[in-house]
Protein backbone atom coordinates (compact mmCIF):
# COMPACT_ATOMS: atom_id res chain seq x y z
CA UNK A 1 0.00 0.00 0.00
CA UNK A 2 1.05 3.33 -0.57
CA UNK A 3 0.90 6.13 2.29
CA UNK A 4 0.17 9.09 1.74
CA UNK A 5 1.02 10.51 5.41
CA UNK A 6 3.81 10.76 7.78
CA UNK A 7 3.74 8.69 10.67
CA UNK A 8 5.93 8.85 13.46
CA UNK A 9 4.91 7.14 17.10
CA UNK A 10 7.44 9.22 18.70
CA UNK A 11 6.01 12.50 18.04
CA UNK A 12 2.09 11.19 19.15
CA UNK A 13 1.26 11.41 22.05
CA UNK A 14 -1.52 8.70 22.09
CA UNK A 15 0.83 6.20 21.44
CA UNK A 16 1.42 3.60 24.53
CA UNK A 17 3.79 1.76 23.37
CA UNK A 18 5.61 3.38 20.34
CA UNK A 19 8.67 0.52 19.94
CA UNK A 20 5.84 -1.34 18.45
CA UNK A 21 4.80 0.74 15.90
CA UNK A 22 6.53 1.20 12.44
CA UNK A 23 7.27 4.58 11.41
CA UNK A 24 6.93 5.66 7.82
CA UNK A 25 6.84 8.94 5.56
CA UNK A 26 4.37 10.14 3.14
CA UNK A 27 5.25 7.94 -0.10
CA UNK A 28 6.53 5.08 1.31
CA UNK A 29 5.14 1.77 0.07
CA UNK A 30 3.68 -1.00 3.27
CA UNK A 31 2.83 -4.56 2.97
CA UNK A 32 0.56 -5.43 4.86
CA UNK A 33 0.25 -8.45 6.71
CA UNK A 34 -1.82 -8.48 9.09
CA UNK A 35 -5.48 -6.76 9.38
CA UNK A 36 -7.36 -8.67 11.84
CA UNK A 37 -7.59 -5.56 14.36
CA UNK A 38 -9.71 -2.26 13.59
CA UNK A 39 -7.31 0.34 14.48
CA UNK A 40 -3.93 -1.33 14.24
CA UNK A 41 -2.40 -3.60 11.03
CA UNK A 42 0.72 -4.98 10.89
CA UNK A 43 2.81 -4.02 8.06
CA UNK A 44 6.54 -4.04 6.85
CA UNK A 45 8.48 -1.28 4.41
CA UNK A 46 8.81 -2.82 0.77
CA UNK A 47 11.77 -3.70 -0.20
CA UNK A 48 13.77 -3.51 3.70
CA UNK A 49 14.64 -7.19 4.18
CA UNK A 50 14.66 -8.36 7.45
CA UNK A 51 12.66 -5.62 9.17
CA UNK A 52 9.91 -7.19 11.57
CA UNK A 53 6.68 -6.29 11.29
CA UNK A 54 5.27 -2.94 13.10
CA UNK A 55 2.25 -1.49 13.70
CA UNK A 56 0.61 1.00 11.59
CA UNK A 57 -2.72 3.01 11.94
CA UNK A 58 -5.70 0.93 9.74
CA UNK A 59 -7.40 3.16 7.28
CA UNK A 60 -10.46 3.55 9.27
CA UNK A 61 -8.97 4.69 12.15
CA UNK A 62 -6.33 6.87 10.53
CA UNK A 63 -9.80 8.56 8.40
CA UNK A 64 -11.38 8.91 11.94
CA UNK A 65 -7.98 11.18 13.32
CA UNK A 66 -7.81 13.04 10.07
CA UNK A 67 -11.34 13.75 9.51
CA UNK A 68 -10.86 15.03 13.67
CA UNK A 69 -7.60 17.19 12.60
CA UNK A 70 -9.90 19.11 10.44
CA UNK A 71 -12.85 19.65 12.28
CA UNK A 72 -10.18 21.34 14.54
CA UNK A 73 -8.85 23.10 11.61
CA UNK A 74 -11.56 23.72 9.32
CA UNK A 75 -10.00 27.39 7.75
CA UNK A 76 -7.72 25.27 4.96
CA UNK A 77 -10.53 23.48 4.32
CA UNK A 78 -13.43 25.84 4.33
CA UNK A 79 -11.23 28.31 2.21
CA UNK A 80 -10.06 25.68 -0.66
CA UNK A 81 -13.95 24.87 -0.87
CA UNK A 82 -14.70 28.60 -1.56
CA UNK A 83 -12.03 28.77 -4.05
CA UNK A 84 -13.63 25.95 -5.70
CA UNK A 85 -17.08 27.24 -5.92
CA UNK A 86 -15.72 30.79 -6.73
CA UNK A 87 -13.30 29.03 -9.91
CA UNK A 88 -16.51 27.17 -11.08
CA UNK A 89 -18.82 29.81 -11.15
CA UNK A 90 -16.38 31.24 -13.75
CA UNK A 91 -15.03 33.90 -10.64
CA UNK A 92 -11.21 33.26 -11.11
CA UNK A 93 -9.97 34.26 -14.67
CA UNK A 94 -7.06 32.25 -15.99
CA UNK A 95 -4.54 32.25 -18.95
CA UNK A 96 -5.89 30.71 -22.08
CA UNK A 97 -2.62 29.16 -22.43
CA UNK A 98 -4.60 26.10 -20.79
CA UNK A 99 -5.37 23.20 -22.22
CA UNK A 100 -8.35 24.52 -24.49
CA UNK A 101 -7.17 28.07 -25.75
CA UNK A 102 -4.72 28.72 -28.41
CA UNK A 103 -4.19 31.84 -27.93
CA UNK A 104 -3.10 34.76 -25.14
CA UNK A 105 -6.42 36.16 -24.46
CA UNK A 106 -7.55 35.37 -20.98
CA UNK A 107 -11.13 33.83 -20.82
CA UNK A 108 -12.73 32.29 -17.71
CA UNK A 109 -12.50 28.45 -17.28
CA UNK A 110 -15.02 26.61 -16.07
CA UNK A 111 -14.45 22.90 -14.07
CA UNK A 112 -15.51 19.39 -15.35
CA UNK A 113 -18.92 19.25 -14.31
CA UNK A 114 -18.62 19.43 -10.52
CA UNK A 115 -21.66 18.86 -8.24
CA UNK A 116 -21.80 20.46 -4.85
CA UNK A 117 -21.33 17.02 -3.58
CA UNK A 118 -17.40 16.75 -5.17
CA UNK A 119 -17.68 20.09 -3.88
CA UNK A 120 -17.53 19.01 0.19
CA UNK A 121 -15.08 17.11 1.51
CA UNK A 122 -15.70 13.06 1.40
CA UNK A 123 -13.51 10.53 3.90
CA UNK A 124 -13.09 8.52 1.33
CA UNK A 125 -10.97 11.15 -0.31
CA UNK A 126 -8.74 11.81 2.77
CA UNK A 127 -5.14 10.78 1.32
CA UNK A 128 -4.48 7.80 3.82
CA UNK A 129 -3.45 4.00 2.03
CA UNK A 130 -4.21 3.23 -1.45
CA UNK A 131 -3.40 -0.47 -2.80
CA UNK A 132 -0.86 -0.08 -5.57
CA UNK A 133 0.70 -2.24 -7.98
CA UNK A 134 3.97 -1.38 -10.48
CA UNK A 135 3.16 -1.05 -13.96
CA UNK A 136 5.44 -0.51 -16.72
CA UNK A 137 4.09 2.01 -18.98
CA UNK A 138 4.17 0.87 -23.25
CA UNK A 139 4.62 2.89 -26.24
CA UNK A 140 1.33 1.20 -27.62
CA UNK A 141 -0.26 2.64 -24.89
CA UNK A 142 1.69 6.01 -23.18
CA UNK A 143 0.54 7.40 -19.92
CA UNK A 144 -0.74 11.21 -20.51
CA UNK A 145 0.86 13.66 -18.32
CA UNK A 146 -0.97 16.33 -16.42
CA UNK A 147 0.44 19.33 -14.88
CA UNK A 148 -1.56 21.17 -12.07
CA UNK A 149 -1.31 24.22 -10.02
CA UNK A 150 -1.92 27.51 -9.11
CA UNK A 151 -2.93 30.12 -11.73
CA UNK A 152 0.83 32.16 -12.51
CA UNK A 153 3.12 29.29 -11.14
CA UNK A 154 4.04 28.20 -14.64
CA UNK A 155 2.36 25.18 -15.57
CA UNK A 156 1.46 26.40 -19.02
CA UNK A 157 5.41 27.43 -19.90
CA UNK A 158 6.55 24.05 -18.40
CA UNK A 159 3.74 22.16 -20.94
CA UNK A 160 4.75 24.31 -23.67
CA UNK A 161 8.76 24.01 -23.16
CA UNK A 162 7.97 20.34 -22.56
CA UNK A 163 5.63 19.81 -26.24
CA UNK A 164 8.41 21.73 -28.12
CA UNK A 165 11.02 19.46 -27.39
CA UNK A 166 9.93 17.13 -28.83
CA UNK A 167 7.02 17.87 -30.67
CA UNK A 168 6.60 14.13 -32.61
CA UNK A 169 6.77 12.24 -28.96
CA UNK A 170 4.41 15.24 -26.92
CA UNK A 171 1.37 16.33 -28.35
CA UNK A 172 -1.55 18.77 -26.87
CA UNK A 173 -4.91 17.62 -26.88
CA UNK A 174 -6.94 19.42 -29.61
CA UNK A 175 -9.58 21.66 -28.48
CA UNK A 176 -12.93 21.77 -29.41
CA UNK A 177 -14.65 24.84 -30.08
CA UNK A 178 -18.31 26.17 -30.97
CA UNK A 179 -16.87 29.35 -32.34
CA UNK A 180 -16.84 29.53 -36.64
CA UNK A 181 -13.61 28.31 -38.35
CA UNK A 182 -12.00 31.29 -39.46
CA UNK A 183 -10.06 31.87 -42.85
CA UNK A 184 -7.24 29.80 -43.18
CA UNK A 185 -7.79 27.76 -40.00
CA UNK A 186 -8.83 23.85 -40.43
CA UNK A 187 -11.15 21.55 -38.61
CA UNK A 188 -8.78 19.08 -36.93
CA UNK A 189 -5.79 20.85 -37.35
CA UNK A 190 -6.67 24.00 -35.17
CA UNK A 191 -9.39 23.17 -33.28
CA UNK A 192 -12.42 20.53 -33.52
CA UNK A 193 -15.23 23.08 -34.79
CA UNK A 194 -18.59 21.80 -33.65
CA UNK A 195 -21.50 23.34 -33.13
CA UNK A 196 -22.99 24.98 -30.09
CA UNK A 197 -25.29 22.36 -29.07
CA UNK A 198 -23.06 19.32 -29.56
CA UNK A 199 -20.73 21.35 -26.92
CA UNK A 200 -23.64 21.54 -24.43
CA UNK A 201 -24.68 18.26 -25.15
CA UNK A 202 -20.71 16.79 -24.55
CA UNK A 203 -21.28 19.19 -21.35
CA UNK A 204 -24.16 17.32 -20.48
CA UNK A 205 -23.08 14.20 -20.65
CA UNK A 206 -19.59 14.90 -18.97
CA UNK A 207 -17.25 14.13 -21.97
CA UNK A 208 -15.01 17.31 -21.30
CA UNK A 209 -11.96 17.16 -18.68
CA UNK A 210 -12.47 20.71 -18.44
CA UNK A 211 -14.47 23.65 -20.81
CA UNK A 212 -14.88 27.37 -20.55
CA UNK A 213 -16.80 29.91 -22.69
CA UNK A 214 -15.17 33.20 -24.32
CA UNK A 215 -17.32 36.24 -26.31
CA UNK A 216 -20.11 33.85 -26.26
CA UNK A 217 -18.38 30.78 -28.05
CA UNK A 218 -17.54 27.25 -25.83
CA UNK A 219 -14.09 25.71 -25.86
CA UNK A 220 -12.71 22.58 -24.08
CA UNK A 221 -10.53 19.58 -24.17
CA UNK A 222 -12.60 16.16 -24.33
CA UNK A 223 -11.53 12.80 -22.73
CA UNK A 224 -11.74 11.33 -26.81
CA UNK A 225 -8.87 14.25 -27.72
CA UNK A 226 -6.42 12.94 -25.09
CA UNK A 227 -7.50 8.88 -26.22
CA UNK A 228 -6.56 9.87 -29.92
CA UNK A 229 -3.08 11.59 -29.21
CA UNK A 230 -2.56 7.94 -26.85
CA UNK A 231 -3.82 5.77 -29.77
CA UNK A 232 -1.08 7.57 -32.03
CA UNK A 233 1.45 6.09 -29.64
CA UNK A 234 2.24 9.75 -28.72
CA UNK A 235 2.46 11.62 -24.93
CA UNK A 236 -0.61 13.88 -24.52
CA UNK A 237 0.10 16.31 -22.21
CA UNK A 238 -2.23 18.52 -20.29
CA UNK A 239 -3.22 21.32 -17.91
CA UNK A 240 -6.45 20.81 -15.45
CA UNK A 241 -7.30 22.35 -12.06
CA UNK A 242 -7.05 19.43 -9.57
CA UNK A 243 -11.13 19.07 -9.01
CA UNK A 244 -10.86 17.57 -12.54
CA UNK A 245 -8.60 15.19 -11.86
CA UNK A 246 -10.81 12.35 -9.93
CA UNK A 247 -11.82 12.11 -13.01
CA UNK A 248 -9.55 11.83 -15.42
CA UNK A 249 -7.53 9.42 -13.01
CA UNK A 250 -8.86 6.11 -14.36
CA UNK A 251 -7.53 2.77 -15.17
CA UNK A 252 -8.11 4.03 -19.10
CA UNK A 253 -5.73 6.76 -19.30
CA UNK A 254 -3.60 5.85 -16.34
CA UNK A 255 -2.23 9.95 -16.17
CA UNK A 256 1.05 10.43 -14.72
CA UNK A 257 0.47 14.04 -12.33
CA UNK A 258 2.60 16.03 -11.41
CA UNK A 259 2.19 19.34 -9.32
CA UNK A 260 3.69 22.52 -10.31
CA UNK A 261 4.41 23.83 -6.51
CA UNK A 262 5.43 27.23 -6.09
CA UNK A 263 8.30 28.14 -3.91
CA UNK A 264 8.25 30.26 -0.74
CA UNK A 265 7.18 34.02 -0.80
CA UNK A 266 10.46 35.26 -0.17
CA UNK A 267 11.89 33.18 -2.84
CA UNK A 268 8.74 33.62 -5.15
CA UNK A 269 9.28 37.50 -4.68
CA UNK A 270 13.12 37.44 -6.14
CA UNK A 271 12.62 35.04 -9.07
CA UNK A 272 9.66 37.70 -10.35
CA UNK A 273 11.48 40.47 -8.95
CA UNK A 274 14.55 39.24 -11.21
CA UNK A 275 11.89 38.68 -13.98
CA UNK A 276 10.66 42.56 -13.61
CA UNK A 277 14.25 44.06 -12.81
CA UNK A 278 13.96 46.26 -16.27
CA UNK A 279 10.20 47.66 -15.38
CA UNK A 280 9.62 51.28 -15.02
CA UNK A 281 8.12 53.60 -12.51
CA UNK A 282 4.65 53.56 -14.26
CA UNK A 283 4.25 50.14 -13.02
CA UNK A 284 4.48 50.64 -9.11
CA UNK A 285 0.67 50.03 -8.63
CA UNK A 286 1.12 46.98 -11.36
CA UNK A 287 3.51 45.61 -8.87
CA UNK A 288 1.51 46.15 -5.38
CA UNK A 289 -1.49 44.04 -7.55
CA UNK A 290 1.54 41.42 -8.37
CA UNK A 291 2.48 41.12 -4.98
CA UNK A 292 -1.65 40.00 -4.18
CA UNK A 293 -1.10 37.60 -6.60
CA UNK A 294 2.43 35.82 -5.43
CA UNK A 295 0.37 35.83 -2.05
CA UNK A 296 -2.78 34.32 -3.59
CA UNK A 297 -0.73 31.73 -5.57
CA UNK A 298 1.60 30.53 -2.56
CA UNK A 299 -2.06 30.14 -0.71
CA UNK A 300 -3.90 28.26 -3.34
CA UNK A 301 -0.72 26.26 -4.03
CA UNK A 302 -1.07 25.43 -0.20
CA UNK A 303 -4.48 24.47 -0.16
CA UNK A 304 -4.14 22.31 -3.47
CA UNK A 305 -1.39 20.05 -1.95
CA UNK A 306 -3.36 19.70 1.24
CA UNK A 307 -6.55 18.48 -0.36
CA UNK A 308 -5.25 16.71 -3.37
CA UNK A 309 -1.71 15.47 -2.99
CA UNK A 310 -2.52 12.28 -3.13
CA UNK A 311 -3.65 12.30 -6.91
CA UNK A 312 0.18 14.05 -7.46
CA UNK A 313 3.00 11.55 -8.48
CA UNK A 314 5.57 13.66 -8.94
CA UNK A 315 5.77 17.26 -6.87
CA UNK A 316 8.36 20.09 -8.67
CA UNK A 317 8.77 23.31 -6.76
CA UNK A 318 9.37 26.19 -9.88
CA UNK A 319 11.73 28.52 -8.11
CA UNK A 320 13.72 28.20 -11.09
CA UNK A 321 12.38 27.61 -14.99
CA UNK A 322 15.19 25.79 -16.57
CA UNK A 323 15.78 23.75 -12.83
CA UNK A 324 12.06 23.13 -13.03
CA UNK A 325 12.14 22.15 -16.73
CA UNK A 326 15.08 19.53 -16.36
CA UNK A 327 12.91 17.99 -13.23
CA UNK A 328 10.14 17.81 -15.81
CA UNK A 329 12.01 16.25 -18.18
CA UNK A 330 13.41 13.76 -16.00
CA UNK A 331 10.45 12.58 -13.85
CA UNK A 332 8.77 12.11 -17.14
CA UNK A 333 11.36 9.93 -18.81
CA UNK A 334 11.59 8.11 -15.60
CA UNK A 335 7.98 7.30 -16.03
CA UNK A 336 8.22 5.95 -19.28
CA UNK A 337 11.37 3.89 -19.07
CA UNK A 338 10.71 2.39 -15.41
CA UNK A 339 7.84 0.59 -13.36
CA UNK A 340 5.57 3.26 -11.29
CA UNK A 341 3.35 2.34 -8.46
CA UNK A 342 -0.03 3.00 -9.63
CA UNK A 343 -3.52 2.14 -8.23
CA UNK A 344 -4.49 -1.92 -8.36
CA UNK A 345 -7.75 -0.57 -9.81
CA UNK A 346 -6.17 0.47 -13.05
CA UNK A 347 -5.13 -3.19 -14.21
CA UNK A 348 -8.03 -4.82 -13.01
Amino acid sequence: MLTYFDFDPYQDGAIPCPEAVLPFRSGDILRIVEQTDSDWWQARKEGERGLRAGLVPSKPFQIRREMQKRLNNPIMVENTIASQDAFQRGGIRVSSRSSFRRNRTKMKKVLYNPTPAQQKIDPEDIPVYEEVTLYQSNSFNPRPVVLVGPPGVGKNMLKDRLISSDSDHYRLALPHTSRPKKLLEHDGVDYYFVSRTIMETAIRGNRLIEYGEYKGHLYGVSFRAVRRVVEEGRVCVITVHPQSLKALRSGELKPFVVFIKPPSLPVLRETRAAVNAKASLERLNERAFVEEDLIEMVDVGQKMEYLYRHHFDVTIVNDNAQKAFKELVTAVTTMEREPQWVPNGWLR
